[in-house]
């Protein structure tokens, strides 16, 4: 496996390499990458190159939050390329996911699939693309696909069972989480899963008490808060997560949810606003803004 940084080797279950592991690094790398473009800059001569280099720095962008930049990156990756590399699709997918372009995130996964159809990482990807495209039969098909290449992957298992919680099947839940879980003791996001099981379920008790719910990220705390219709919290740690990654537009119109939820409508109209600017065609930011324009008019 390689860094997403300055594809070097690294371990199976690393993003980065030691080099490039601190954001204190990340303005260093970017220098020498420009610095490569600019001495690749004749097309004609670098028609491996140059593509590499520009994947290389969509994949700086994407990890600093630079969604908007990584995309352009991506792009010209691909339009530059003389071979067509479906690990540029999938990045660009990825990429157009995290600004909340559903459509286009799984038109550039689905092309990368199709190109790798054995690739488990690549059906885990474009089985979340069809999930938050709310096409939960078409994500359980891939998300089994994944774990029939490769049936130790945590995360996908931990997919699997989103896609049986929204069929209302808590059991078979469970027993995926619990797989992730068994598979990866560490995976806390499996842990917070199994919790929204419980609740959904029935237990919420054993939920709402169960210690192992540790989350990796703000967002996954924030997202407990707004499960518990604790919104006072969730709006704590939602904005603890834009402060980092403020290009995100979906956690964007997560808050903006939670705010409503709050009664602060202000605020959640702002929150819907800069979703829409980072992304003018989220489609669920528009509908929000269009809910509260009515409501206001009855009023």
């Amino acid at each position: 496996m390689k860094c997403e940084l300055c594809a070097q080797e690294i371990a199976q279950d690393s993003v980065e390499c030691q080099d490039c592991i601190t954001l204190e690094n990340y303005k260093h790398i970017q220098n020498l990458l420009l610095e490569s473009l600019d001495t690749n800059s004749q097309k004609s001569s670098n028609e491996t190159e140059r593509p590499k280099l520009l994947f290389l720095m969509g994949n700086l962008c994407r990890l600093k939050g630079q969604i908007d930049q990584a995309i352009s990156f991506y792009e010209t990756a691909i339009k530059d390329s003389a071979k067509i590399q479906p690990e540029y699709y999938r990045a660009l997918g990825v990429s157009f996911s995290i600004k909340g372009d559903r459509k286009g995130a799984l038109e550039m996964i689905k092309k990368g699939v199709e190109l790798c159809l054995a690739y488990p990482d690549y059906r885990n990807d474009l089985g979340a693309a069809y999930f938050k495209n709310g096409q939960y039969g078409e994500a359980e098909t891939e998300f089994k696909e994944s774990l029939r290449l490769n049936p130790k992957q945590a995360n996908t298992h931990n997919n699997l069972a989103l896609v049986y919680r929204k069929k209302g099947d808590f059991k078979q839940a469970e027993e995926e989480i619990n797989e992730a879980i068994r598979l990866d003791p560490a995976h806390a996001v499996g842990n917070y899963e199994l919790g929204r099981s419980y609740y959904n379920g029935g237990m919420f008790s054993h939920s709402k008490n169960n210690p192992s719910i540790a989350l990796p990220t703000a967002k996954e705390l924030a997202d407990v808060y707004m499960m518990l219709q604790n919104y006072e919290n969730a709006i704590r740690y939602y904005e603890i997560y834009l402060s980092l990654h403020p290009t995100y537009a979906d956690v964007w119109v997560a808050t903006a949810r939670a705010y409503r939820a709050h009664q602060n409508i202000e605020r959640s109209t702002k929150a819907l606003e800069e979703a829409l600017r980072i992304n003018p065609n989220y489609q669920d930011a528009k509908t929000m803004l269009a809910q509260i324009s009515n409501t206001r008019s009855e009023s």
